[in-house]
């Protein structure tokens, strides 16, 4: 009998081990870092996720020295003493398809900096693309930044993360979210075209349903009013804390008040941009005295040049430590100087990912008050040259969205610039409203898709962005006179209209006479003035840059390549 029972025992062994130490077929584990450096005391999760596996595998962890850094079942290290340690990823029923990573734990230090990482009106610019580095390379530089020094490092947007490209709008936002979520951003706020896809493109997530994508970081909006509710909106959350060591963070998130001209009047009739000041002095006192923040940054979407010297004016309770700018695309670092104390740093860091903005603190460890400060730019393409993994893992969950933004359309015949690109985007939304004259706004068709060089191939991704709005064409009937008071409304008309010589193909145009109009829902509603005694008005289900790719398709047929010369009436 013990020979029996001692012969199943080696069969069970034999058994147990044939299935452990294997390699499996096709998986593979990745993390994002291969090295990581901790402190005594600190803790890090590892990121790791099996791929190429077609059904779930769960993974284990060891370490090759407890006594320098333990980790636990579900990935998380714990720096215990100064040294070295391997930490062993594998898979629980595939022990042979493993990773390795280096702990390097270092001597306890207390912070007396405080890195903020900034970066604004990215619009969506999820690749690689001539001087854009792309989200996986910027977030593998943030990653790094909070991996390596994570009592020191802060992530804020200055909003207008999503719209502007194909991929990120065709997924409303959701990809950049989960790249954000994935970084690990500490807020961000509120930009007007986050609006783009109405109030619900923002709700969607902060609602608490991960099933339409959830933000783990705050959206924030101190002055978004909404009349109907006569105070902040419900959903706005004015301002965030945060703590690195043992200091305590606020922030604050503003627009600029003007912005509510840049968003679709309907999505916004209900809301207000409140004073900028106004909001600052309020939420600032309520950080400095009920939650007891030692720091306090505020993030603006707009350029706060006008008001920067009040805001480091600003004293005592309402005392401001550093400034994010966004929205007007221009990039600068700078530090405005204070009648008393330590200037005010602040920065923009241009648009669509070229730069990340940098303000660092340095900090008075016994008061925590700041003593010294510094604002730069870093340009992302010669700064983050690595790829993220994690990153890229997350951008290959969008194929449908990616194949279609690689749609390609034809080959530019010459080269194009935004200028001559309005006129024709105009002269194709007469064509698509079959109407004589096309009106729409310079700011639709955008400047970061110029120059597309002659020879370059054309997907619908250029084209997306050129016209990353869901603006629908709009068609009525306008009279000539109605048409002169347009002339001077700023707005930009198709090829075959002479403002000057008040003419279209050549015609004098006749103060009494009705002539078919199209343009485009933003313009109809945010120039109503203009258009209020049109008549016979249609709001098509029409996209304009759909309407576009379709006139780069028509070209390319009948000419070979895309040029901006074919006729409104061929």
């Amino acid at each position: 009998m013990k020979k029996i029972t001692i012969f199943l025992m080696l069969i069970f062994l034999l058994m147990l081990g044939g299935c452990t130490g294997r390699v499996h077929p096709t998986a593979e584990i990745i993390v994002d870092k291969q090295n990581i450096n901790l402190q005594v005391n600190q803790s890090y999760s590892l990121g790791a996720k099996v791929i190429n596996a077609e059904s779930t595998l769960d993974l284990s962890y060891r370490t090759s020295d407890q006594a320098v850094a333990t980790v636990a079942n579900n990935g998380l290290i714990v720096a215990k003493k100064v040294g070295v340690a391997e930490i062993t990823i594998f898979l629980t029923k595939y022990t042979k398809t493993k990773t390795v990573i280096s702990v390097n734990v270092l001597e306890e230090t207390t912070s007396n900096t405080l890195n903020i990482f900034t970066l604004n009106d990215f619009h969506g610019a999820v690749f690689l693309d001539d001087d854009e580095a792309g989200i996986s390379r910027i977030g593998k530089y943030l990653l790094d930044q909070k991996t390596n020094y994570p009592h020191q490092t802060i992530l804020i947007s200055a909003g207008d993360m999503f719209q502007g490209s194909a991929v990120s709008s065709l997924t409303r936002g959701g990809l950049v979210v989960d790249a954000m979520n994935a970084i690990g951003f500490d807020a961000m706020t509120i930009g007007n075209h986050e609006f783009d896809w109405g109030v619900e493109g923002i709700l969607r997530f902060i609602d608490g349903d991960p099933s339409n994508k959830e933000a783990s970081f705050p959206m924030l909006g101190a002055n978004i009013y909404q009349i109907s509710k006569n105070g902040l909106a419900p959903w706005a959350q004015p301002y965030t804390v945060i703590t690195r060591g043992n200091v305590k963070i606020g922030i604050i998130g503003l627009m600029g008040e003007s912005q509510k001209r840049d968003i679709l009047a309907s999505f916004v009739e209900d809301y207000l941009f409140t004073d900028k000041m106004e909001a600052i002095k309020k939420y600032t006192k309520i950080l400095r005295n009920e939650e007891d923040c030692d720091i306090v940054i505020v993030s603006i979407h707009d350029d706060s040049s006008a008001i920067n010297s009040q805001i480091a004016n600003l004293s005592g309770e309402y005392h401001v430590d550093a400034v994010i700018n966004g929205h007007t695309h221009r990039y600068y670092a700078a530090e405005e100087s204070r009648q008393n104390g330590v200037p005010l740093p602040y920065v923009q860091a241009g648009d669509n990912g070229r730069y990340i903005g940098k303000i660092t603190l340095t900090i008075d460890p016994n008061t925590k008050k700041v003593i010294d400060v510094s604002a730069e730019n870093i340009r992302t393409i010669t700064n983050c040259p690595t790829e993220s993994p994690l990153i890229n893992e997350i951008i290959n969950n969008y194929p449908n969205e990616i194949a279609i933004a690689n749609e390609v359309l034809g080959t530019a015949g010459q080269d194009i610039y935004k200028e001559e690109a309005i006129t024709w985007a105009a002269t194709a939304l007469a064509k698509q409203g079959d109407s004589q004259i096309g009106i729409i706004n310079s700011g639709g068709i955008r400047s970061g898709a110029f120059p597309i060089n002659n020879g370059s191939t054309v997907t619908y991704g250029h084209i997306f962005k050129m016209m990353p709005f869901e603006n629908k064409v709009v068609t009525l009937k306008m009279t000539g006179d109605e048409l002169f008071n347009l002339f001077r409304s700023g707005l930009r008309f198709s090829k075959n209209v002479d403002t000057y010589n008040r003419t279209i193909d050549g015609i004098a145009i006749v103060g009494s006479q009705s002539y078919q109009v199209a343009t485009i829902d933003f313009v109809y509603e945010n120039y109503a003035g203009y258009f209020s005694l049109g008549t016979n008005v249609v709001i098509t289900d029409d996209l304009f840059r759909d309407c576009l790719a379709q006139e780069v398709k028509a070209t390319v047929l009948a000419l070979g390549k895309w040029y901006l010369q074919r006729p409104i009436n061929d």
